[in-house]
């Protein structure tokens, strides 16, 4: 079963789910026409999950903000995090632009994407879980 994602705005917010559509459409990978749509929704809502994360770092009142304020010491992390989004975010917008001449190469492209996007999100949340807890507490 192939997704209609054309006409529509791209819902995902969250970096893991975002991932886990990625993938399911790689699963149904058929080539054709739909499939190709239905792939490129999965982009976009990829695209948007990953400018939320990097735009909930870097807001005033986001959790960039609290470290800075309250967690100095988790800045070179924040550094690291911010930059893999910002790359990561590059890297959709190349894959929504591969044209249909290319196909061939454009499965491989989204399971590398997929991949890196499920890695983030383990990222994020272990960033989040230390900004949440003192250094040294109890688990």
């Amino acid at each position: 079963m192939v997704t209609d994602t054309r006409r529509r705005r791209p819902e995902q917010e969250s970096l893991f789910f975002a991932s886990q559509a990625l993938e399911r459409v790689i699963a149904e990978e058929s080539s054709t026409e739909a499939w190709f749509a239905s792939a490129h929704g999965a982009l976009r809502d990829c695209t948007l999950a990953v400018e939320t994360q990097l735009h909930a770092l870097n807001s005033p009142g986001g959790i960039g903000g609290d470290v800075k304020r309250n967690e100095p010491r988790l800045l070179p992390a924040l550094g690291r995090l911010e930059a893999a989004l910002a790359r990561l975010l590059v890297d959709f917008w190349e894959a929504e632009a591969i044209p249909a001449t290319a196909r061939p190469l454009f499965v491989p492209r989204l399971q590398a994407l997929a991949d890196e996007l499920r890695d983030l999100a383990n990222q994020e949340w272990n960033f989040v879980y230390d900004v949440q807890n003192e250094p040294g507490g109890i688990d």
